[in-house]
């Protein structure tokens, strides 16, 4: 008899599981309150960046091997835009060089080394890229051109995604019969509970809400909701012409920003060093960060601080728009573990529920593969040197990765919001 598996969350971890348990020849079913893309969901955006620099090889050999995928899936390719990046190198920042370091000799141990061209100043920048002829750099800064660096075209890919899921036999299932409430198991059924009452059984349940997961399992404190800010600015024809082929740019102790969207016109640009928490004690008793997906509130608007900072980066790189204003702000829910690795795994205390969450910002890149892993760790087969890296965990692992730039940190509501909003495809 086929095992049956429900998939609840249809981000990144549940339609690439959704994708690889049907090519295994599970029945699975994926449960979602909203269509694809998902409105919860940190990938229902215009673009994500795709990299292959990290400091820990494991996720080099998977961003590597992700990589490869997007560019040869004929159901993902067309998402997948190589347009390399600009990366300002940050002062006084020993750490960050050092990531970057260690970076690269995981890259070259593994005969994928990148060739970074380094650009001394404004002025280097400009004789390079054109479009940036305006920038207003000093001489002392230095700015690194990873050509190899990419972006997903994250809104549709997951629409790609769930259409080679149903190809592929997968079930979905949208609105009040796919919000679920509730999660349970019963003799030797695990059981998922609607917003309409509805019930859905199967065999194992796969539970990747991502920043909501919180609100189904009780996930004793390992990750913590993250709300990063975003904002877009609307080109003309003529501006989007000159800026279409631009790198993405990225400064980690501003903002970045990406090559406008070649349907809306508009260049997304999000803050790399302020994010806000929602504090609240979850229906466990835990207190932590969690967003409330029936308050908007939770999901639009930023901070006027972080306005700021857009308009101040923008004034470096572009001056031409930095003045302009800034449209469909919002705020971009990731869940994040202390460590940035991961958590997926069967919850302890139960037979047959598992969780793929902690996606700490950096997990859209492996669309393409991290169901394979998410598989595995199902049918108890995961390599024990990964398995461990994502294990369910009651002890803290260690704090804030020595690469990671520190963030200023708030409550949601704490700081005056702007609300500007326009039409969007997203």
């Amino acid at each position: 008899m086929t095992e049956s598996v429900l998939i609840v969350g249809c981000g990144v971890f549940g339609l690439s599981t959704a994708i690889e348990l049907a090519k295994r020849h599970y029945n699975v079913t994926a449960l979602d309150i909203n269509q694809i893309p998902s409105s919860w969901s940190a990938a229902n955006d215009h673009n994500k960046i795709i990299r292959t620099e990290y400091s820990d090889l494991l996720y080099t050999k998977l961003a590597l091997e992700a990589v490869d995928q997007w560019k040869t899936d004929p159901d993902l390719s067309c998402c997948y835009i190589e347009c390399g990046r600009l990366s300002v190198k940050p002062f006084n920042s020993e750490k960050r060089m050092t990531f970057d370091r260690n970076s690269r000799e995981n890259l070259e141990s593994l005969g994928r080394g990148v060739q970074i061209k380094s650009l001394q100043g404004g002025k280097d920048l400009a004789q390079n890229f054109s479009e940036f002829r305006g920038n207003k750099f000093g001489d002392d800064s230095v700015i690194d051109f990873n050509p190899t660096c990419a972006l997903g075209v994250a809104g549709k890919s997951l629409q790609c995604a769930m259409r080679k899921a149903e190809k592929l036999g997968v079930k979905f299932v949208f609105g009040r019969s796919g919000n679920v409430v509730n999660i349970y198991e019963e003799k030797d059924r695990a059981i998922a509970e609607a917003e309409d009452g509805k019930i859905h059984t199967a065999d194992k349940i796969l539970v990747c809400c991502g920043a909501l997961t919180g609100h189904l399992v009780n996930l004793n404190g390992q990750t913590s909701a993250s709300g990063l800010f975003v904002a877009h600015v609307q080109l003309n024809d003529e501006e989007y012409e000159r800026f279409k082929n631009i790198p993405i740019f990225f400064s980690a102790e501003g903002c970045y920003f990406f090559p406008p969207d070649a349907d809306t016109k508009m260049i997304k640009i999000a803050s790399a060093t302020e994010e806000c928490r929602n504090s609240m004690t979850d229906r466990f008793g835990n207190v932590t960060s969690l967003p409330l997906a029936s308050n908007e509130k939770h999901f639009k608007g930023i901070p006027s601080d972080a306005v700021d900072s857009m308009h101040a980066f923008f004034r470096k790189a572009i001056p031409e728009i930095a003045d302009r204003e800034l449209v469909n702000c919002k705020i971009c829910w990731i869940n994040d573990t202390n460590s940035s690795d991961f958590l997926i795994d069967k919850v302890p205390t139960s037979r047959a529920i598992y969780v793929a969450s902690g996606d700490s910002g950096h997990a859209y890149k492996f669309l393409p593969n991290i169901g394979k892993y998410v598989a595995d760790r199902m049918e108890d087969r995961l390599p024990d040197n990964i398995k461990d890296k994502w294990k369910w965990s009651y002890e803290t692992k260690h704090k804030n990765p020595s690469w990671r730039i520190e963030k200023k940190l708030f409550e949601l509501g704490e700081k005056k919001t702007t609300r500007n909003e326009i039409k969007s495809k997203i």
